[in-house]
């Protein structure tokens, strides 16, 4: 979901379900109802959630990665430290060292939703 900037039109190569909503014309989409309240609240409700000082775009990742667990966690009403030691000892083992394998199949046999979860290259 987004406004109409040309840069996302790439999405739909990529296999994803894109609606737009042109704002300089209307706010919801008549056609497809597709508006953009929400992604723009939620996006308000992460970077408030990050430091104002010192913040850097290097680790925008981490700050939206903690962001999206916090909310998780308090959406199922999980104690987040106990749920942060746990995640930890799935993804690491004391005599391998950590195995990132392990964090992406229990996140996703955990969530029961079958998503992959990706991570991304740094180029």
């Amino acid at each position: 979901m987004s406004d109409c900037w040309k840069s996302y039109d790439c999405l739909k190569d990529e296999s994803y379900t894109h609606l737009t909503v042109n704002h300089s014309i209307e706010f919801k989409n008549p056609d497809t109802g597709a508006h953009t309240n929400n992604v723009e609240w939620m996006w308000r409700l992460a970077k408030a959630s990050m430091s104002q000082y010192c913040r850097k775009k290097r680790f925008y990742a981490g700050y939206l990665a903690k962001y999206i667990f916090l909310k998780s966690c308090r959406l199922q009403n999980i104690d987040t430290l106990t749920e942060f030691f746990q995640l930890c000892s799935i993804a690491y083992d004391p005599v391998d060292g950590v195995r990132a394998d392990n964090v992406v199949e229990s996140a996703e046999s955990e969530s029961g939703t079958g998503s992959e979860i990706e991570s991304e290259d740094e180029s």
